[in-house]
């Protein structure tokens, strides 16, 4: 005898092999009726589709057959860039280049370039125009998520890189924040550092929020109390003064001996700080950074680094884009280690 999820399932198939992208499905609520089972049990049946890619809910309104064009041969995709003026020189948009330049050649992918800069109805009138297959945005802000979602509701593979979205529809590959961060506080622990400092956690910029919480995590771990009065809190618009004088109070007001720098955009306030000090890296105070360091910072070798793996991202995302229009897999969350340099010794 087949178990009512299994009815439900052959229920909701039929109804997305007949219907169209974008046909509304019934409720949980009508389906519960219907087959007299629990919430739960739809949930489960709804949740499966989700994740093979056939359907998508949008909060409020229901939940809804998703059908992607999977004929298409020569594909098109348009990446929404961050500061497109200066993303040809910018290090962070270069990496994830190297990925995405890697791959689209492979798939006879051709690509289209904008910003946030444009107004959302000429970004979609250039998605449209270019009949593209998937859209691929470089860390979007939160004001922009609802507009991505958007295109997804459209039909179009939407993806972001280097931010965990939980609530969305859309795709994301990303690095693993929490863990990475879990794991430079726990190395600094082993060279002995017991008062460490976070600077840069910035509730506006989720990654910080991740980042946050995994060096909370690591300390919880080790039995080592966290102290509020060692996390500093960025403030919009960014003020090299603050931070400089940020980094001095913890130095000489808190004694921390270790210092995690949430992004090197930070650290030349946070050098001098500590030069400023009359204390010396890393014989006085350990410093930790996510991103890789230019090499004009002199004390280079003497800071610990976590290199984010954005050339590996690029990959990924063409890949994986490429997979769910040809091969209709569902939605993809990746969060993919970083590079941890101890400086001294190689980790990965």
């Amino acid at each position: 005898m087949r178990t009512k999820y299994l009815k439900i399932k052959d229920y909701i198939e039929t109804h997305i092999n007949k219907g169209k992208h974008g046909q509304l499905l019934p409720t949980e609520k009508e389906l519960s009726k219907q087959f007299s089972v629990s919430h739960m049990t739809v949930r489960k049946v709804y949740g499966y589709f989700e994740k093979e890619g056939l359907l998508y809910r949008k909060k409020g309104k229901g939940t809804f057959i998703r059908k992607v064009n999977h004929i298409q041969k020569n594909l098109h995709f348009f990446l929404l860039i961050p500061h497109f003026s200066t993303y040809q020189t910018n290090p962070f948009y270069i990496e994830i280049f190297k990925g995405v330049l890697k791959k689209i050649s492979i798939y006879n992918i051709k690509l289209h370039l904008s910003d946030f800069s444009e107004s959302h109805y000429s970004i979609l009138k250039e998605i449209e125009k270019n009949e593209c297959d998937a859209v691929i945005s470089f860390v979007p802000e939160k004001i922009h998520y609802n507009f991505l979602e958007e295109l997804n509701d459209r039909g179009y593979v939407v993806f972001v890189l280097n931010r965990i979205i939980k609530n969305y529809n859309f795709n994301y590959i990303t690095s693993d924040h929490t863990q990475d961060s879990y794991r430079i506080t726990k190395e600094l622990i082993k060279l002995g550092r017991k008062k460490i400092a976070f600077i840069g956690l910035w509730k506006e910029y989720e990654v910080s929020v991740y980042r946050f919480e995994g060096y909370k995590k690591a300390l919880d771990e080790e039995n080592i109390e966290s102290n509020p009065e060692l996390v500093v809190n960025l403030i919009s618009p960014f003020q090299e003064q603050f931070l400089l004088n940020k980094t001095i109070d913890l130095i000489r007001r808190k004694n921390v001996d270790a210092i995690i720098c949430v992004g090197y955009h930070l650290l030349k306030s946070i050098l001098k700080g500590i030069n400023e000090t009359g204390l010396k890296i890393p014989r006085d105070v350990e410093l930790a950074t996510f991103d890789r360091i230019p090499g004009e910072i002199e004390e280079k070798k003497h800071i610990h680094e976590v290199i984010q793996p954005l050339e590996k991202m690029g990959e990924y995302v063409i890949d994986s884009a490429v997979n769910i229009i040809k091969k209709g897999m569902g939605k993809i969350e990746i969060e993919i280690p970083s590079q941890i340099i101890i400086k001294g010794q190689n980790r990965i």
